[in-house]
């Protein structure tokens, strides 16, 4: 099966082999890992800004401007595209959009109501239902009549959203260097960029309280500061805040005479070997911090789960998906409950040892990209022949 990876809307330029080095956007690891798991028995192409062309890891990388690939069986556009059935219309059978967000760009939703979309697989079930509501909520007023009056028609418009899972590249988080890697009791890692989005400022306005109760805790925030800014994404996906942003917090982790507070370490953004051993070494991960947040999967967290260290995360989106509370990590659901909850957990190192092992025994059996990739080739196989995909919860 020929499968083409469309990405040219993210600026950075990657493949697959700068990308351990150079950490790129959870969008473009997950394209790039499950690309990868596909080339093994597929006939695998991906373009985006890529640096060379070449075929690394069985996968034919390939800049925008270079797009003679011939007759494929699947497109697969990644992300929150808008543009892209305008300028690149590849013979091809069927056609995929892979949404990572909640919601989809008008030119989207109009390629969709015309039929040049088959698919949307969007990262959870919550992340399918918002992408569903919102896309229902503005669609052009005729198919909006047609959904709302016909009753064929809506069923056949819903059919066209589906779920499959994002995953973790578990050669990251192996056996052996799980058994190999300690715990460092009191360290909390922060996992994700610094803007709006991902709300790190609400751990680092309660870290003071939490070293009040705990002197010995440790706030380790892994994410990039100026990530969008350099990669020019304030254009293409409206997410940066970078500099902007962390001027906003920095009373949070300066102190007197312009020094970080004790307890507090800016490590940047980590190449995903390194974040994998500092998840494995630390008691408590937190992702997106915030109730109010919108998350539509959170890699970080199924990352966490892999790690073998329980995860802990703000509610009333896909988070409460894809941790399983009291079960893999911690969702609350009032921002209140954010301190004095990392502070019990942090004393209750049993509990966080109990809830570790069952967020990796979690991420083993079900959340590998060799378990997705199978998902995926069912959906492209079920596409090809008419047939309804169902699609697989873990």
């Amino acid at each position: 099966m020929k499968i083409i990876f469309y990405r040219p809307e993210y600026a950075k330029q990657f493949n697959t082999q700068t990308m351990m080095a150079d950490p790129v956007g959870g969008t473009e690891f997950a394209a790039g890992y499950l690309a990868e798991e596909l080339a093994k028995s597929h006939n695998v192409f991906f373009i985006c800004q890529t640096p060379k062309t070449a075929r690394i890891d069985n996968i034919q990388w390939l800049p925008p401007s270079d797009q003679k690939i011939g007759q494929a069986d699947i497109l697969i556009l990644v992300g929150g595209l808008s543009n892209c059935l305008e300028n690149y219309i590849p013979p091809v059978r069927k056609i995929i959009l892979w949404a990572n967000g909640l919601s989809l760009k008008p030119n989207t939703i109009k390629h969709l109501c015309q039929n040049k979309i088959d698919q949307v697989v969007c990262t959870t079930r919550y992340a399918r239902d918002q992408v569903l509501h919102n896309t229902r909520k503005r669609m052009p007023l005729p198919q909006k009549l047609k959904y709302f009056t016909i009753r064929k028609w809506r069923r056949q418009f819903r059919g066209k959203f589906t779920f499959i899972y994002n995953g973790v590249n578990m050669e990251l988080f192996s056996k052996k260097l799980y058994r190999s890697t300690l715990k460092k009791p009191f360290k909390i890692l922060y996992a994700g960029v610094f803007n709006e989005q991902k709300n790190p400022d609400k751990i680092l306005a309660v870290f003071a309280a939490i070293r009040r109760a705990l002197p010995q805790a440790e706030l380790h925030m892994c994410g990039s500061i100026t990530q969008y800014k350099t990669e020019g994404a304030d254009q293409t996906t409206g997410y940066f805040d970078g500099d902007g942003f962390f001027e906003k917090i920095k009373k949070y982790v300066y102190g007197k005479e312009n020094k970080i507070k004790p307890g507090i370490y800016l490590r940047g953004s980590l190449p995903p070997e390194t974040l994998a051993r500092e998840m494995m070494e630390s008691s408590l991960v937190v992702v997106n911090p915030c109730v109010g947040n919108q998350e539509s999967s959170c890699i970080g967290a199924l990352e966490a789960q892999a790690a073998g260290t329980p995860v802990l995360g703000g509610g009333l989106s896909a988070l409460e998906e894809t941790i399983q509370h009291n079960i893999t990590g911690f969702v609350f659901r009032e921002q209140k409950n954010l301190a004095p909850l990392v502070i019990r957990l942090l004393k209750n190192p049993m509990l966080l040892k109990k809830i570790g092992r069952q967020g990796r025994k979690r991420a083993l059996s079900g959340f590998g990209w060799n378990r997705l990739a199978r998902e995926w080739e069912k959906l492209f196989a079920m596409l090809l022949t008419g047939e309804k995909f169902i699609p697989k919860k873990h």
